[in-house]
């Protein structure tokens, strides 16, 4: 019998060791991992073909290099793992979807669940636990529908709002304020954003009468899961015309960055068309172009057994390289030394990078809480990269801790075009 034959036939006569071991997709992704290594090439391919068509789902089940699989197996996952990582990440820039049909079902439990599928929190803590707090029913008919426009449907149907500038990050469920339009007809949904006109304005410079100009505000949401590192209005794209024929878009039709507030779920965005004249009663159509730039999921870094002599040691998961470059004493404590390097950052490092200082780093020892550093310092950043120096207080030999850190694996950038209709003329 050949080893892989046996080491197959192992592995399916080991009873499972738990619930996780019974997972039907766990045991499927054991037995073709076991097939990567099989004597005959089409059967390996046919393994990494297979684990590919499963999705990023494996993820968790794949191996990790210091883990004791054969050459072959390691380096036909880590192909796998960048395939998937990278549809993970193409994902992240799609919409979150709802599936939901129910006769009759509470507003809370509709919200409840819509919560669930997509990971996009929602807070209900304006409304219940009140006593007098409407909980309407609702009819659902809600098949692979995109998050903002299900939510928008179920709110209209419950006669309800949302608020999306609350403490925490999360959309706010409220009562509608008097005479307020239905959400879904004011909106226009792209990829995971809202865009909505909520003002129009004609303005005139009275020191320069000859400047009058239309003010178009439109807020811009994003889903509560993503958090955007920048956001860009294309000039390029904007047109503009008034139900007349008469093109628009003139003042302001060069690029403009995006103001994007970590603890936030929105942000206005002014556009200054050119004023229509008297007889227009509104802008026909208004079009743009939205550029995102957003960090891909997050993965784990690991360094077991950290050794003070040790230099430069990298880790590389989809197209994130961590670098532990050197570990020194600093007076009663140990320095850690991090280089974080995306293979296209574009400007996420730039001077909006508040967002990656938020990633988790921590020293992990077996039996022991996680040790969170002391200091953290930024010492250099370029375009693609960023170093940090982390100070830590350990008890005991350092070399029985181990160092982790959380980054996204991928800086996602992605343009959207949109367009708005039939807006009134103030």
């Amino acid at each position: 019998m050949s080893v892989y034959l046996l080491w197959f036939a192992l592995a399916l006569a080991t009873p499972a060791q738990g619930p996780a071991e019974e997972s039907p997709l766990r045991l499927e992704v054991r037995r073709l991992l076991h097939q990567l290594d099989a004597p005959t090439l089409a059967e390996r391919e046919a393994a990494e073909r297979k684990l590919i068509e499963l999705g990023p789902r494996v993820l968790d089940y794949l191996p990790r290099d210091e883990q004791r699989w054969s050459a072959e197996v390691i380096q036909r996952s880590r192909r796998i793992r960048q395939v998937l990582q990278r549809q993970l990440a193409d994902e992240a820039l799609r919409p979150s979807t709802v599936t939901l049909r129910a006769e009759s079902m509470r507003l809370s439990e509709v919200l409840a669940e819509i919560q669930r599928q997509t990971g996009n929190k929602i807070n209900t803590t304006v409304l219940w636990p009140r006593p007098a707090a409407p909980d309407p029913e609702l009819a659902l008919s809600l098949s692979e529908t995109p998050f903002w426009e299900a939510l928008d449907r179920v709110l209209d149907d419950a006669r309800m709002a949302a608020e999306l500038f609350g403490a925490e990050k999360a959309i706010y469920v409220r009562p509608p304020q008097p005479g307020q339009a239905p959400r879904s007809s004011r909106a226009v949904y792209v990829g995971p954003f809202r865009i909505e006109p909520i003002r129009m304005e004609a303005v005139r410079d009275l020191r320069t009468p000859e400047q009058r100009v239309l003010r178009v505000v439109l807020e811009i949401a994003w889903e509560p899961r993503l958090q955007p590192v920048s956001l860009r209005r294309l000039g390029k794209s904007l047109e503009a015309v008034d139900d007349r024929g008469n093109r628009l878009a003139g003042p302001d039709s060069g690029e403009v960055e995006i103001p994007v507030i970590p603890t936030v779920l929105a942000t206005e965005v002014p556009v200054l068309l050119k004023l229509p004249p008297r007889e227009a009663t509104q802008v026909a159509r208004l079009r743009g172009g939205l550029a995102a730039l957003v960090p891909g999921p997050v993965e784990t870094f690991r360094f077991a057994e950290l050794d003070e002599k040790a230099r430069n040691v990298e880790r590389r998961i989809g197209a994130t390289t961590v670098t532990l470059e050197r570990i020194r004493r600093n007076a009663d404590l140990w320095e850690l030394r991090v280089a974080v390097r995306f293979e296209q950052a574009g400007d996420a490092l730039a001077s909006h990078y508040n967002w990656i200082l938020d990633s988790e780093a921590y020293l992990e020892a077996s039996g022991q809480e996680p040790v969170q550093p002391a200091a953290m310092d930024t010492i250099r950043r370029s375009e693609n990269e960023i170093g940090f120096s982390y100070l830590f207080a350990v008890d005991g030999a350092l070399a029985d801790y181990g160092f982790v850190y959380k980054t996204p694996i991928a800086i996602l950038a992605r343009e959207y075009e949109f367009e708005l209709g039939e807006l009134p003329l103030p």
